[in-house]
């Protein structure tokens, strides 16, 4: 059933969420690192969150523990975690506070024509998330290769299959599709990249550069890539890799800045 298949996909999603969003919080307390708006520390916690899972994907392949089950362990318990914490009241939802405080922001006209020009840009595509990969390069090895560790529990080397022999990366994020069942995650991993990317440029530099000039950007950097190839939902390793080499620069620029 197509209808309950795209549920669980989203269903599946959300787990993946939830899992960097509580994995990637946890690593920037232990750095004990200030950010200057609350955006930015979630580009960085979701950022952060999934390097720490493909940093767990990596050790249990050098260990020779990369089982399916035990990987999903990982992915699973922050949600199991969340759950207890709602039912046993240790944590709430403040949902309604949150609608009251979004609809009461006084929205400039920029901000405006940006999220009108966002949402265009991005709704031709959405439905392409909910099909599955059909791209060379993700058939070929962006998915096969978390495909073929999980089977051998370990970093195998293949003659026929080069990309064997490079240490993996990025891809060890798509091995969370293999573990439900559906390569499409890969897609909205892509594509929620995709989207760091944008709202990194929107609110991550704003304190450097007008915001006309950063809508001037989001339009040069989106138009092609969105409109003219599948690189932003299908399971490439572009997006994902982008956003991390900006933040990094941004992010010792700003530190420098506040030393100095």
């Amino acid at each position: 059933n197509l209808i309950m298949g795209n549920i669980y996909l989203i269903i599946y999603y959300l787990v993946y969420l939830v899992a960097v969003f509580t994995v990637g919080p946890l690593f920037l307390k232990f750095l004990n690192i200030k950010f200057g708006s609350k955006v930015e520390r979630w580009v960085f916690e979701f950022a952060l969150g999934n390097l720490v899972y493909s940093l767990i994907f990596i050790y249990l392949g050098i260990f020779h523990l990369l089982y399916a089950k035990l990987l999903l362990v990982f992915y699973l318990l922050p949600s199991f975690l969340l759950v207890k914490r709602l039912l046993f009241g240790q944590l709430k939802l403040n949902i309604a506070f949150n609608i009251k405080k979004f609809l009461k922001y006084r929205w400039e006209t920029l901000e405006v024509f940006i999220f009108l020009f966002l949402f265009t840009m991005f709704l031709p595509i959405v439905p392409h998330i909910f099909a599955f990969p059909t791209s060379w390069d993700p058939l070929a090895y962006h998915l096969v290769l978390p495909k073929i560790y999980l089977q051998d529990h370990f970093f195998s080397f293949y003659s026929w299959l080069s990309q064997t022999s490079l240490p993996i990366g990025i891809e060890s994020l798509f091995a969370y599709g293999e573990l439900v069942g559906d390569p499409r995650i890969s897609n909205m991993i892509v594509f929620t990249f995709l989207l760091l990317l944008v709202i990194f440029i929107v609110y991550g530099l704003r304190s450097i550069f007008p915001r006309s000039v950063l809508f001037l950007a989001l339009i040069l950097f989106l138009y092609k890539r969105i409109l003219f190839t599948p690189v932003s939902f299908n399971g490439y390793v572009d997006f994902p890799f982008a956003p991390l080499p900006c933040m990094t620069t941004n992010f010792c620029s700003d530190v420098s800045a506040d030393r100095e």
